[in-house]
């Protein structure tokens, strides 16, 4: 983690996956946008539930 924050050959790209400080391939599973996606919209259900909860809803 520090690597990726302040190295600043690691900001010039993006998408890289890094195991062990060695770039691997991402898996199919992990490159796939709509597994991407699933964390998010997962993310907003429950935002919008704390939301509700925070204003008396």
């Amino acid at each position: 983690m520090i690597y990726l924050c302040c190295a600043e050959e690691a900001g010039a790209r993006t998408g890289i996956y890094l195991h062990m400080m060695v770039e691997k391939p991402m898996s199919a599973l992990a490159s796939d946008e709509a597994n991407g996606a699933k964390p998010w919209e997962a993310s907003a259900v429950l935002v919008a539930k704390h939301a509700q909860t925070v204003e008396g809803g």
